[in-house]
């Protein structure tokens, strides 16, 4: 009677380590792709910053005076919501 429960439990550890394993080979290739997928939005991002900033220098190449004023509207706005959100409290 003893061996034949140290039999199920052996079963029992060994289909319970399968399990794992596969759960483990899941994890992993759910995580790589999740990986792939980050990366791939990361160089998304990074080529349209990099556009952008070219654009952005373009821009300020040919028309610094237009440059300077929206830099200057901006930074206002930025000030007027500063200042109304810490005089609130």
């Amino acid at each position: 009677m003893t061996d034949d429960r140290t039999d199920r439990a052996g079963e029992a550890r060994d289909a319970f380590g399968e399990r794992i394993d596969d759960l483990r080979e899941t994890v992993q290739q759910k995580a790589a792709a999740a990986k792939g997928a980050a990366q791939h939005l990361y160089g998304r991002a990074a080529d349209r910053a990099q556009g952008l900033a070219g654009n952005v220098d373009t821009m300020i190449d040919d028309q610094p005076y237009i440059a300077l004023a929206v830099a200057a509207v901006a930074g206002l706005a930025v000030g007027l919501v500063l200042g109304l959100s810490l005089g609130r409290d």
